[in-house]
Order: structure tokens, then sequence, then C-alpha cells
């Protein structure tokens, strides 16, 4: 077999459960790893911020961060949701010049979009001034935020490759870097912070560092070893990069909305839990921030999980994309039952590792209950949104996430905080009343489609997509013709 087909998902006609669990945990695992390995850089960040001894300082790297999570990090990670989609059907159908077409047109629509988040950020501290945040946050917050516009560029485009690498099966190489540059990150740390005493600009520089190792090191290995990959998906952007646009727009917009709705909806909250007062605010911020490193191992396999079943039903193989669904679930269920344990039995210990406040611990200790309901449907709504992108469904996904946050469960936990008086707790509460809703018509939707007809749909899509490509002739050899795919999908029906 051919070493660039040999390192993406299998294409059998039919795969078994055994088999499919050792597809997904071998595609699954470095998935996992790269997510929290992304996660770490901000966890020793926080912590060198905290150790410089300014409280400005703390809550200006906050702000800063918050800001750019609005901006940039949301708008950017939601538009290479698109190659998730497209560029996995694509590979199923063994369109390989056209899945890099995706990722090239991703590549050129964040770059564009990139000019105007850039500009916010570099007026950042104007802008925060302007709604009136306290002036000494917003001014470090400005200088935090302008420093990192390099690093934030980087940063899309390292997430926007994990993805394209992900939908073939290739994870290790990003994943590599990620420990390579999480060893290196300290050293710049203190390269930046102590020796030239650039106190929180260092941790910025320090910072872009990294980004910059996660996003080079990787593209230049990828171009030096281009067989690691399918044959023809990996090419410079050209005329074909920029004749599609507006296809991946289709998907790629409705996944950007969805998955801000999710950020800025979490950024809501710690500003409600704010007007509760400070300890209030500090709980929420700890709990989150414990929920958003756990999070990434259901996040992780949510990306297996899309990848696999757009393979499955680019290549009309859908009763193995069902298989895949139902392994979904399955490992949904027993992650959120992991977490719920580790919630339970150690709520004490986790209160007190991040405070040593009783007050602030015993609020925390409050709240993991209501956290446990929340993750039993969370974990589940997180890894069937890497179904429903893989089934093309962004723009359903988006209403669902402005039902389930907007609509539930930010009116009832304000209700249940500010109304009828029951605090954080009732902000919390909140959460698991939204995304039960949201997980609940995830998987109604997932159940009640039509894998084989939608199966079916995404072939013709691919081809009409493979078509507009002014070079699809020269690089369309393992493929049928329009014509052909026509006849079969009518004789099929």
């Amino acid at each position: 077999m051919d070493r660039s087909e040999s390192g993406s998902f299998s294409v059998e006609s039919s795969v078994d459960y055994k088999k499919a669990v050792k597809e997904v945990t071998k595609y699954g695992f470095p998935s996992v790893c790269g997510m929290i390995l992304r996660r770490l850089v901000d966890v020793i960040n926080y912590l060198i911020i905290g150790q410089l001894g300014n409280p400005d300082f703390t809550a200006g790297a906050g702000l800063g961060i918050l800001t750019m999570n609005i901006t940039t990090f949301s708008i950017g990670v939601g538009l290479s949701g698109g190659v998730e989609t497209l560029s996995s059907q694509a590979f199923g159908r063994k369109k390989n010049y056209l899945a890099g077409c995706y990722y090239n047109r991703a590549q050129v629509i964040l770059t564009a979009i990139f000019i105007p988040q850039a500009i916010a950020l570099y007026y950042s501290e104007d802008i925060l001034i302007f709604l009136k945040q306290p002036p000494a946050s917003s001014h470090y917050a400005g200088i935090y935020s302008s420093i990192m516009i390099p690093g934030l560029w980087m940063l899309c485009q390292t997430e926007l490759l994990r993805r394209f690498l992900t939908t073939q099966g290739v994870l290790y190489i990003v994943v590599n870097s990620q420990i390579l540059s999480c060893i290196l990150h300290p050293l710049w740390v203190y390269f930046f912070v102590y020796y030239f005493d650039y106190s929180l600009e260092g941790v910025a520089y320090a910072t872009n560092m990294t980004y910059l190792i996660n996003f080079i090191i990787p593209i230049l290995y990828i171009t030096k070893n281009k067989d690691l990959l399918k044959k023809d998906s990996w090419h410079c952007i050209n005329k074909d990069s920029f004749s599609g646009l507006l296809e991946y727009l289709e998907i790629g917009v409705p996944s950007m909305i969805m998955t801000a709705l999710e950020v800025w909806g979490f950024e809501v909250i710690c500003l409600m839990a704010g007007l509760l007062g400070s300890a209030q605010l500090g709980a929420s911020v700890v709990l989150f921030n414990i929920d958003a490193f756990l999070f990434m191992i259901p996040f992780g396999f949510s990306l297996s999980f899309s990848s696999l079943v757009g393979n499955s039903l680019g290549a009309r193989k859908h009763e193995r994309a069902s298989i895949y669904i139902n392994l979904s679930v399955i490992f949904a269920i027993g992650l959120s039952a992991i977490v719920c344990f580790i919630y339970w039995e150690f709520k004490t210990q986790i209160a007190y590792m991040f405070t040593s406040d009783k007050e602030l611990a015993d609020l925390m200790i409050s709240i993991f209950p209501i956290l446990m309901l929340y993750e039993c449907g969370n974990y589940i709504q997180c890894i069937t949104t890497g179904i429903i992108k893989a089934m093309g469904y962004q723009k359903y996904a988006t209403i669902v996430c402005l039902l389930s946050f907007w609509i539930v469960s930010f009116p009832v936990g304000y209700l249940l905080a500010f109304v009828w008086g029951y605090g954080l707790q009732g902000i919390f509460f909140g959460l698991p009343c939204g995304i039960t809703v949201h997980a609940a018509i995830f998987l109604l939707i997932i159940y009640l489609t039509d894998l084989e007809e939608l199966s079916k749909n995404i072939v013709r899509k691919i081809e009409s997509h493979a078509r507009g490509v002014k070079n699809y002739n020269e690089f369309n050899e393992f493929s049928a013709s329009w014509e052909d795919s026509e006849k079969a999908l009518s004789e099929k029906s």
C-alpha cells in the first residue's frame, strides 16, 4: 500500500466495533494530548503572571485573554471547522487535491479576516476603556493583546493545520512540535521575563515564540516529507484556493457562529458572577478553568470522530459511519462518568488546590454537584458536535447553540441567581438546563438522519465542487467521473 494512503483512516466497507474502538483510540489519543498541551501553555502563563506581584498584571492579562478569545480565537477556530467537514468528506471520496484546496481556502480566509482582528487588538486598550473597564487593567490588556497579534495568527493557523491533518489520520506531527514547545516555553519565559526583565510583556513574547514553534515545525516537516500525507493533498496556494471561497464559507461561517456563541456565553457567565461579588467571580473562574482543562479530553475525541464519520460518509460507507456514531455516544457517557466520579470524590482536594480561603473553597465545593450534572450533557454535546460537523449540519447546530445557551441557560441562571436569590449556584444550575436541551437535540438530529441518503448528497456535493477545480482532471486519478457517480447513485437508489 502507498505510504500516503496507509497514514489515513481505514476505508473497509465494514468495521466491527472492536476495530472501531482501536481506530478511535489510536487517533483520539494524540488529539487529546494536543489539546491538553495547548492548555498547558496557558496554565504556565497564569502561574508566572501571578508570581510577578502586580494585581494589575493579573487582571490585565485576564482581560486581554478574554478580548483575544472573543475577537480572534473563537472566530478563527470556528472558521477552521469547515475543514473538519469538507476535507474529511473529500478524503473519503478520494478527492485528495480538493481536500487540500479546502485547507488552502481556509488559510486565505483566516488571514483575510485577521486583518480587522489585528486592528481591534491593537486598539483594545481604547476599546476596553470605552466599555468602562478599569483603566489600569485595560492598559495592560492592551499591551498584552497587541504583542500577541503575530502569535494569535500562528495559533489559528496551527489549529487549522491540526484539523486538516486529523481528517487524514496524521496527528503526531503537530503533537510532537507541541511537546517540544512546551518543554521550551518555561525557558522562553525565564529569558524574556527575568533575564531581559520584560515583565508582563515578556510572557507575551515567550508565548509568541511557543506559537511560532508549533506552527513552523509542522509546516517545514510536512513540506520535507510530503509522502506522510495523502497524495496530492499538500500543495501551494494557487488559483483553486480562491475559486471556491463561498463553498467553504457556507460551512465555515455557521461553524464560526456556533463556536463564538459558546465561547462568548461563558464570558457572559463570568460577568454575571462578578455582579455577585469577588468570591463568586473567583470561584467561577477557577471552576471554568478546571472544566476547560478536562474538556480537552472529549474535544480531542470529537475531532477524531468528526474525521472518521466524515471519511465514512464521503466514501459511501454509511454502515461504518453508524458504528462510529454509536461509539461516540458510548465514549461521551463513559468519559463524563469518570469526570463526575473525580468531581465527587476529590471536590474538597481540588478546591483547596486552587485556594487556601475557606469561604471560596466552600463555595466551589457547593458548585461541584451542579457541575457534575452539567458535564453529563456537556460531554455528549461536545463529542456529538464532531458528528454534526462531519454531516455538514453546522447551520442546525448554530440554532441549537443559540437556543440552549442564550435562551435556556442564561435566562434560567439569571432568574435563579438574581430574582430567586440562589446566587452562584443559580447561575451554574442554568448550565445543565441548557446543555441537556443541547445534547438531546443533537442526538435527535443524528439518529433521525438517513445516513445512506446523506452520504449520497455528500458525494454529489463533493463531485460538484471537484468539477469547479481547474486542476481537477490532473489530480482525479483515484476518482470516478461525475457521470459515473450519478449513475452509481441512481442504480443504488
